[in-house]
């Protein structure tokens, strides 16, 4: 009776297996789709460019012939510019692409500096994206003000002009730069500078 049992048991056992194995791999479900992480990694890399089916890597896009989003507006750029409606004067231009190992996923990201006058206007202004590759397009990562991108040590310096308290609008006195670090799950401001601007 001793062996009858002990096979029972068994045989219940290899059921209540194969019945949660059935569970957690029937079709329809990711195993980390639940995952924080995976949740925020889609939702930072969710505004694609146009980039052409063709490329095979973040370094094959064609950033100077690419439809950039910034502060939530859709800007197409030919030949590294782009040009606003014949009755206003706003402009941009691709300032400068440069590429780097930031994710620490086996891959290199495109950094894109954009400046322009987007609303038209004499003040300029910059943007500074980051750009992933997968699926064979560029996706946006993160989009940061700044007028100048440096990577040092794996980490991303954003630099821009900011006005001290006195300033005329023409003329910013103060340089910040901010360090960004990506953590994992997104990019994470360290630290950030403010010094004098030379005159």
């Amino acid at each position: 009776m001793r062996t009858g049992f002990m096979r029972n048991t068994l045989i219940l056992l290899l059921l209540a297996v194969s019945v949660m194995l059935w569970v957690s791999c029937r079709p329809g479900r990711r195993h980390d789709a639940g995952h924080p992480r995976n949740q925020v990694s889609r939702q930072a890399m969710q505004k694609p460019g146009d980039t052409p089916r063709t490329a095979a890597g973040i370094r094959e896009v064609d950033f100077k012939n690419f439809t950039y989003v910034v502060e939530g507006s859709a800007f197409e750029f030919k030949n590294g510019e782009w040009a606003g409606t014949e009755t206003d004067t706003a402009q941009a231009a691709v300032k400068s692409v440069s590429f780097a190992a930031l994710m620490n996923n086996g891959r290199e990201q495109a950094v894109v500096v954009l400046s322009g006058n987007w609303g038209g206007g004499n003040l300029l202004s910059g943007h500074v994206q980051v750009f992933d590759f997968h699926d064979a397009q560029a996706w946006e990562v993160i989009s940061l003000p700044g007028e100048k991108a440096e990577i040092k040590n794996n980490a991303l310096l954003v630099s821009y002009s900011e006005w001290a308290a006195e300033d005329p609008i023409c003329c910013p006195t103060l340089a910040v730069t901010e360090t960004y670090r990506w953590n994992g799950l997104t990019f994470n401001k360290e630290r950030s500078e403010t010094r004098a601007t030379q005159n």
